[in-house]
């Protein structure tokens, strides 16, 4: 068993993270994500940390340098 347990979406931030990476999740494999948010859900516990990873994501989701 894990020694951190998964954050509860607490606030209005961390729902909406969670809503749209599932969103993206089923738009990229096709199929509803079982345990593929539960990196963000360990990020949750810092609300810092977890703003920190999405702006990374979102400023590698538009590079475009790679095929």
């Amino acid at each position: 068993m894990a020694r951190i347990q998964p954050a509860r979406a607490r606030g209005v931030r961390a729902k909406l993270v969670y809503h749209f990476t599932r969103r993206a999740l089923v738009k990229l494999s096709g199929r509803e994500p079982e345990r593929m948010l539960e990196p963000l859900q360990m990020f949750a516990h810092s609300p810092a940390l977890l703003n920190a990873y999405a702006k990374l994501e979102q400023a590698t989701a538009k590079l475009h340098r790679v095929d």
